[in-house]
């Protein structure tokens, strides 16, 4: 989606994507299906030219995925969840039964997916290593560029403890990236003329 054309669509993809993707994801789903799902937004940050598209992507999408419900949710211990489960607010099932059972008000669950370690360790390094391209390449702008790198310090923070090891390495990305990039852009405006 051009960013000039449909703002507000952008916009707004980046405020549901987490949440429904959540309600989706089938467990089984592998890391790589993960950054698959990923690769319009962060193709998208190091294309636009909108701070705020930038901006919210970086914070509904990458920064809550890097939160406790997400990527730290394979970390959360077992307690954790039984006093948060005392602590939710009750309903009646069935108002004919009031006196009779109650359950907690449901709570959105976090996928099974991401309580499996291995798959957040595997989605937290392609993640830091995606976003580490984007800030390394030409293309992307200064106000994005800062924005990522100030990003990456907390993503490193997560891969060690998710106890893997993020080496940022300038030469280990791709010029393939860039070229396959110009590419794209020469297709787009073949597209407009």
């Amino acid at each position: 989606v051009n960013n000039l054309k449909a703002p507000g669509i952008q916009l707004h993809l980046a405020d549901v994507v987490l949440e429904e993707l959540s309600e989706v994801v089938q467990d089984g789903m592998d890391a790589t299906a993960w950054m698959g799902i990923l690769a319009p937004y962060l193709k998208l940050m190091g294309k636009t030219t909108d701070r705020a598209i930038f901006q919210r992507v970086l914070d509904r999408v990458l920064r809550e995925l890097t939160g406790k419900k997400w990527l730290r949710a394979c970390m959360a211990e077992e307690e954790e969840e039984e006093s948060e489960k005392a602590q939710q607010p009750m309903r009646h099932v069935n108002r004919q039964f009031r006196h009779t059972y109650i359950e907690p008000l449901p709570v959105r669950a976090v996928s099974k997916v991401f309580k499996d370690k291995k798959f957040c360790q595997e989605v937290a390094l392609g993640l830091a290593k995606a976003v580490f391209a984007i800030a390394v390449s030409k293309r992307t702008l200064g106000f994005a560029r800062s924005a990522l790198y100030d990003f990456l310090e907390p993503l490193k923070e997560l891969c060690k403890e998710l106890s893997v090891t993020f080496i940022p390495d300038p030469d280990a990305v791709s010029e393939e990236d860039d070229e396959s990039e110009e590419d794209e852009e020469e297709e787009e405006d073949e597209d407009e003329d």
